[in-house]
């Protein structure tokens, strides 16, 4: 998953990333192989290419804020706890898709959480995304 999320095919890579995700979940609930089962880190790979995507013009990453979402919700369902990587992934996914009132309101969640505190804060590298807060 990390080589499709660096891989620079933009929504391409995050579909194969997405793909790779639910084989591994399909994996875990079948119980084929004991202890295979999809952490914070292939939940980021996965949220890293999207949010990659999200820089790109075409029609597909319209929907990245919708996928980003749904990704990030099912994530937290299957009791995987997000890390600041995971939140920077999908604030920097819902401001370059168009969503930038979801990214704003998922920051201001964080800082009143105290989230930002508590762990290493969202990445000011990416300083292009998430300045315009």
């Amino acid at each position: 998953m990390l080589a499709w999320a660096k891989s620079g095919l933009g929504d391409e890579a995050a579909k194969r990333g997405e793909q790779i995700l639910r084989r591994l979940e399909r994996i875990h609930q079948s119980n084929i192989l004991q202890g295979v089962k999809p952490n914070v880190e292939s939940y980021n790979h996965v949220l890293e290419a999207l949010s990659l995507a999200s820089t790109t013009p075409d029609a597909a990453s319209r929907h990245v804020s919708e996928r980003t979402m749904a990704i990030f919700e099912h994530m937290i369902e299957q009791d995987v706890e997000p890390n600041s990587t995971t939140y920077n992934f999908v604030i920097v996914a819902l401001k370059n898709s168009g969503n930038s009132k979801r990214a704003k309101k998922m920051l201001r969640s964080l800082k009143r959480t105290n989230f930002l505190n508590a762990e290493s804060p969202v990445r000011t590298e990416d300083a292009s995304s998430i300045a315009w807060l």
